[in-house]
């Protein structure tokens, strides 16, 4: 089985070097990856995990999160990992189901299918129902023990894995490191605790097979029967790979969070990127009228071209004013964000009284400020959009298929062996839409 792996400097030279490299292009360290050939997944139904699928992957897509892990901006990464959290293809085997697995649709061999790439979260409207259990494909240790590790962190940069609750089977566990300021506080958290315990339950169900097997970017891989959703029959391989964290994102942000309805109007700054033309594309598939901004020309061009009602360049001295008379009333009933950064406080003032920001990302910067009494003489609201459950995944695709959208893809990259196209055109930023690389099987690979 090929896959695309995350790699390791060799040595302290190379890391240096290759470090200086990517840093006098984009100022970050920048990891390697390498296509490498991994021993396959059994095809016989039951020596595969229960409740689990074995999918053939006929494409994957690309996040700016793939760029980011490789950038080193998330903690706690296995360079074992496979990368890529968005895929599709067909299904080859399907194990039993769990003991305790609820129904579930049946899915066969041979059928065509998407997969939820966020994976422990069921239901709730309001977050995953338990956050260790949480995760995304394409990414080591999981599920839960990254962001964990991340919480962990903001508080604690020196913490050490020996004061979090990860079990010996997603990181080592070495005694309490003195370097760590808080080692009392994380005592509770020790891998001899009841929630140490808990979790190691949690990712021995959810992560039963070697960790090559837990990314996209690769011939095959084995999830959750849960998170596998037939496809909608009126799109191609590469249109649904890139519909499940984009896609997903989006439409908790347009719906479930920013309630988008007919009739109202809304904002989608920062048009290009996969999650924002997504939104775009839901709410005016629900009627709204949306309006999106760029410093492209060119992506606000294309923007209207697919339904947009108009947009303006954030460059522009006036695109406040601008937006505001190209609107009846003045103002937006809903923003839905992905840049943060200093044009929060725009955003607020754009927002007509009762209005919703939904921020699902600060490319533009993390540090925002604004009137802070805005908020609540305008009664407005600002909430935070990042995955969703699998609940909405499946109303989603439902919503796609009633709808008979298209996303959006930008590119496709032909074969695994060109990924790094794929990663060089993310990181340039210049894209409308989604990054898809088709995966075509070696002519002697077999299972």
């Amino acid at each position: 089985m090929l896959a695309i792996q995350l790699q390791q400097p060799a040595t302290a030279q190379t890391a240096s070097a290759q470090s200086a490299s990517a840093q006098t292009a984009q100022t970050a360290p920048y990891d390697p990856i390498a296509v490498v050939s991994l021993p396959p997944p059994p095809t016989d139904p039951r020596l595969l995990p229960p409740g689990s699928v074995l999918v053939r992957l006929h494409a994957a897509a690309l996040n700016h999160r793939d760029v980011f892990i490789r950038e080193r901006q998330y903690p706690g990464v296995s360079y074992d990992s496979i990368l890529g959290a968005d895929g599709a293809g067909v299904v080859v085997a399907v194990a039993a189901p769990a003991a305790d697995a609820p129904p579930q649709q049946a899915l066969a061999p041979g059928d065509r299918v998407l997969i939820n790439s966020s994976d422990g979260w069921d239901s709730d409207p309001t977050g995953p129902e338990d956050i260790l259990a949480h995760g995304i494909l394409g990414l080591l240790p999981r599920p839960g023990a990254s962001l964990l590790l991340s919480v962990c962190l903001s508080f604690c940069p020196s913490v050490h894995p020996a004061c979090l609750p990860i079990h010996p089977s997603i990181l080592p566990i070495h005694p309490a490191h003195p370097s760590c300021k808080h080692a009392s506080r994380h005592r509770s958290n020790r891998v001899d605790s009841p929630r140490a315990a808990r979790l190691h339950t949690l990712t021995a169900h959810s992560c039963p097979l070697p960790v090559h097997h837990t990314g996209t970017l690769a011939e095959y891989i084995v999830v959750d029967a849960k998170l596998v959703h037939r496809a909608p029959a009126h799109l191609s391989f590469e249109e649904l790979a890139a519909i499940p964290l984009a896609g997903l994102t989006a439409f908790r942000a347009t719906f479930t969070l920013g309630q988008v309805k007919a009739g109202q109007s809304v904002l989608v700054p920062g048009i290009g990127g996969g999650v924002a033309a997504f939104a775009m594309q839901f709410a005016i598939a629900a009627g709204a009228s949306v309006h999106v901004t760029s410093s492209s020309q060119e992506k606000i061009d294309r923007a209207i071209r697919l339904g947009a009602s108009g947009g303006a360049n954030y460059k522009d001295k006036d695109w406040v004013s601008d937006l505001q008379s190209s609107v009846e009333s003045g103002f937006f009933d809903v923003i839905i964000d992905g840049a943060s950064g200093p044009n929060v406080a725009s955003y607020i003032r754009l927002l007509k009284p009762g209005g919703i920001l939904v921020i699902y990302g600060a490319t533009a910067g993390s540090k925002v400020s604004f009137t802070v009494p805005f908020l609540w003489f305008k009664h407005l609201q600002i909430r935070g959009a990042c995955m969703g459950s699998n609940d909405e995944f499946r109303r989603m695709v439902d919503f796609i298929d009633e709808k008979k959208m298209r996303p959006v893809v930008s590119t496709v990259i032909d074969g695994l062996a060109n990924v790094e196209q794929a990663f060089e055109l993310m990181r340039r930023g210049q894209q409308f839409g989604k990054i898809v690389v088709k995966i075509e099987q070696a002519p002697n690979a077999s299972l």
